[in-house]
């Protein structure tokens, strides 16, 4: 959740130029989350991530449901009821 140096899962990252197809930048997570009400928004962006495919395997889409489940308590109330109606 803190995006560590040491996490096996965010340590390339800090040491690459670019953003891996592993993790999500704190921008996008952030205005992910400053959205999530909007239903086309989240539709958009999930549809977006199936269409990436990453070099482990599987898509960017697994990349952002396990940030939102990561970050899920960063989801203000009143957001959450559409983001969960998907």
């Amino acid at each position: 959740m803190e995006r560590r140096v040491c996490s096996a899962d965010h340590f390339d990252s800090y040491f690459r130029f670019a953003t891996g197809d592993e993790v999500l930048t704190s921008t996008e997570l952030d205005a992910f989350l400053a959205r999530a009400d909007d239903i086309e928004q989240v539709k958009a962006t999930l549809r977006g991530a199936v269409a990436v495919t990453r070099r482990s395997g599987g898509t960017k889409a697994a990349v952002w449901l396990d940030e939102l489940n990561t970050h899920s308590a960063r989801v203000e109330r009143d957001k959450a009821g559409e983001l969960v109606s998907l």
